[in-house]
């Protein structure tokens, strides 16, 4: 039964706030003139069960603060459920710390050892494999067609209206190296003090570094088969690979970083586990069933619509659970 109805005014927008009572609630925002039936198709839903926060399986759903009374709605404002499908990132900062010099499709090679880059405009990729735009693909800048890695953005540049850059939208960002990785990275989102900017902040691989031949060529540093020009890829899609569940990491919002899985509990659907960042075996056949669902993502339970910085390291610091903020 509803029970209550809030009018708030943010920005220029008026967010209607439906709270539901029952034993199990859901809530809606409706921004603007969206209309109900555009909600359920691009935005999400939220339930509160007993207190806990509990959520559907929807693609885009956002949320943070648990919101049980006028008290949490009125001094939680800022951690209140966000309803933009994507959030927008006004800076972008690249910082290459391998050995050798990276190229990210479509901006300007990065030197090895610490060079940085920050770009002022949106990519501009040649890669075939980057030109939909739904990801940041990156390679050794001497060895691209074997070195082949990828960050998925998830969006594409025709859902963005433009390539991914400074003051553009990302997606419900992940690694799905089960299919191919080389370089290892690490993507922060923050806020301008360096805080995580959303509960499932960040994402990590510490793998080994490609293996440098004495021709000069690279080759993968496990018992993995190259394939899709990356050096590495697993054997079996429907299998876990070790390697990849081994050497992945979340960002929290405590600053800390957690093997495989992030441990906000907002981000676990009913009956399965909190969300991962790697996809390390096929997602339609492995460890992702109607009983136990598996979600995979990063960036979709963010405290606010804007997210000040993305960093993003190639070849990361690998110490562990201990890795620098």
């Amino acid at each position: 039964m509803w029970t209550r109805k809030i009018l708030r005014k943010k920005k220029k927008y008026w967010e209607f706030i439906f709270l539901v009572m029952g034993s199990l609630d859901t809530c809606m925002i409706v921004n603007g003139l969206r209309s109900i039936s555009n909600i359920m198709g691009s935005l999400d839903t939220c339930m509160i069960v007993n207190g806990l926060r509990s959520i559907s399986n929807t693609a885009h759903f956002r949320g943070t603060a648990i919101v049980t009374s006028d008290t949490d709605f009125d001094t939680q404002r800022q951690e209140l459920l966000q309803y933009y499908p994507h959030a927008t990132v006004s800076n972008i900062k690249l910082i290459n710390k391998c050995t050798e010099d990276v190229t990210v499709d479509g901006w300007p090679s990065i030197g090895a050892n610490g060079g940085t880059f920050s770009p002022s405009g949106p990519m501009v990729p040649t890669n075939p494999f980057s030109q939909a735009g739904t990801r940041l693909s990156y390679w050794y800048t001497s060895a691209e067609d074997s070195t082949y890695s990828v960050i998925e953005l998830n969006l594409s540049k025709a859902e963005r209206g433009s390539y991914f850059g400074p003051n553009t939208e990302i997606g419900h960002i992940s690694f799905s190296d089960y299919d191919g990785f080389s370089i290892a990275s690490q993507l922060k989102a923050m806020n301008r003090d360096g805080s995580p900017a959303c509960l499932d902040s960040g994402m990590k691989t510490t793998y080994l570094p490609p293996t440098k031949q004495v021709d000069g060529t690279f080759a993968c540093p496990y018992s993995l088969k190259p394939i899709h020009n990356s050096l590495c890829a697993s054997s079996d899609y429907k299998k876990t690979n070790q390697v990849i569940k081994d050497h992945s990491w979340a960002w929290n919002p405590d600053y800390s970083w957690t093997k495989d899985y992030f441990t906000s509990e907002q981000t676990r659907p009913n009956g399965g586990n909190t969300a991962a960042v790697n996809y390390w075996c096929e997602d339609r056949v492995c460890e992702n069933l109607p009983t136990y669902p598996q979600p995979v993502g990063a960036l979709i339970y963010c405290f606010s619509d804007i997210i000040d910085t993305v960093e993003i390291t190639f070849c990361p610091s690998n110490e562990g659970s201990f890795f620098e903020n």
